[in-house]
């Protein structure tokens, strides 16, 4: 398996040469959250992140109060101040009861969100069903696990898994740690571009 980490400003300032001397190849960023919260440091963890050899992605925290419209409008505004090329499918964050697949489903139809990276527990999933997207193919999920763990749940189809947190060198709180299911040539092929 391949190791990651999520961030957002929780984190605060990051120093991402020392987080990529640590071993992390790849990094989800948050990017936004409803249809309001732009991440503030969003775009300085993606450029320093990639600048360090960091493979990225982008997230949005899903709500279920907001229009899906207006939640993809801000996601989109973020990524248009960074180089996407290379970078990882966009992931849906999805912790908050209530959402459908219905609304996963608009958030695609939505454009940002061609095969997206669907983040939610396994409650959530198997509240949702069997994910698939809209050409009725299997969505990649990233499986959280919010508890730590030595290995992730081996009968889920996961493509990533967070396996719970920890310090890393270079941040300093601690920082949701993942893996990718693959080679790093496997996660390359999932980039865009």
């Amino acid at each position: 398996m391949i190791p990651g980490i999520d961030v957002s400003s929780y984190q605060g300032r990051i120093d991402w040469a020392q987080v990529a001397k640590s071993g992390v190849q790849f990094a989800f960023i948050k990017a936004s959250e409803g249809a309001h919260l732009r991440d503030m440091y969003f775009k300085m963890n993606w450029t320093e992140a990639r600048r360090n050899g960091i493979i990225v992605g982008a997230y949005h925290y899903l709500s279920t109060i907001e229009p899906a419209m207006y939640q993809a409008n801000v996601f989109k505004s973020q990524l248009l101040n960074v180089d996407t090329s290379g970078s990882l499918p966009n992931v849906l964050d999805i912790e908050q009861q209530g959402i459908t697949a219905s609304l996963i489903d608009q958030w695609i139809e939505l454009g940002q969100f061609q095969n997206p990276i669907v983040y939610l527990d396994r409650f959530m999933a198997t509240t949702l069903g069997i994910l698939k997207g809209s050409d009725n193919t299997p969505l990649k999920l990233w499986l959280a696990e919010y508890e730590p763990a030595v290995t992730p749940v081996p009968d889920w189809p996961w493509t990533f898994w967070q396996s719970g947190w920890a310090r890393k060198p270079g941040i300093q709180t601690a920082c949701d740690i993942d893996w990718f299911d693959g080679s790093i040539k496997d996660l390359r092929a999932l980039c865009t571009g």
